[in-house]
């Protein structure tokens, strides 16, 4: 087992190739009606896959959002006939601009003909069927979209730095059963340091995390005691006694006048 441990949860990558599926470009065809750029059938399919993955880009998956909903510059009046596929509570059927989102199926045995369903452990968020537990673009019954490089964990965003492990927001920075990465456990007598396991009897880490012992004294034990030839006497202090005026040769015994202190005695 790895006792240094430099790694965190594997992030979610959106792909390269997902930042111009939301861009207008020049190479949009113009919309049959209207004075907005249309979407076409393809780049919706491709932003309504894009939904149900999680993503630590989550200003580009606003902006997605803004454009399916119909917030992004009245886009909202072309979606109907642009898009190739039916969002959750409308027809569905056999033809191919009849078929279901992705994430959704077609119950035909709905009253009046089929309609688009999500499966019972997915949830409908505006349309499209999605976990709310552990999906960062829209997690828990409001279908929030968590800050960037968040996680979703049970339905509650996890806060800045934390990772979801086993269904808890963990912070990887010094959680022992989950040190630098999801279910990285540390050795019992190691403890999480920065998200390394560290033995606590360093000059680095002495007692405590990042506890640092100064350039007078050393690490014994896990606590920091005077390095050899330097003694504390009593106020906290590691000092020389071969060259202190005021504790020369012993804590307390001071040269007077203009002596020095050398060897542990005073010189004139």
């Amino acid at each position: 087992m790895a006792i240094s441990i430099d790694g965190t949860c594997p992030a979610r990558p959106l792909g390269r190739d997902a930042a111009p599926l939301l861009t207008w470009g020049r190479d949009t065809p113009e919309p049959k009606r209207g004075g907005d750029r249309a979407m076409d059938a393809r780049r919706f399919d491709d932003v309504a896959r894009l939904f149900g993955v999680t993503s630590t880009r989550r200003t580009a998956f606003r902006l997605a959002a803004a454009t399916l909903f119909g917030i992004h510059h009245g886009a909202s009046e072309h979606l109907a006939e642009a898009r190739r596929c039916r969002l959750i509570g409308e027809p569905c059927g056999n033809k191919a601009k009849q078929r279901c989102c992705a994430g959704a199926s077609c119950n035909k045995g709905a009253v009046g003909g089929g309609i688009c369903t999500c499966a019972p452990n997915l949830t409908n968020c505006r349309g499209f069927c999605v976990d709310i537990a552990s999906n960062p673009n829209a997690c828990g019954a409001n279908c929030d979209v968590c800050p960037d490089d968040t996680d979703c964990c049970n339905g509650s965003c996890c806060k800045a730095g934390q990772r979801c492990c086993g269904g808890t927001c963990t912070d990887l920075t010094s959680d022992n059963l989950n040190c630098g990465g999801c279910t990285q456990q540390c050795p019992e007598n190691l403890t999480c340091c920065a998200s390394r396991c560290r033995i606590l009897n360093t000059d680095a880490h002495c007692g405590a995390c990042g506890f640092a012992c100064d350039a007078r004294r050393t690490c014994v034990e896990g606590r920091c005691d005077c390095r050899p030839g330097y003694r504390d006497c009593g106020d906290g202090v590691c000092r020389n006694l071969k060259t202190d005026r005021q504790n020369c040769g012993m804590c307390g015994r001071a040269c007077g006048g203009s002596q020095t202190c050398r060897g542990g005695r005073c010189w004139k």
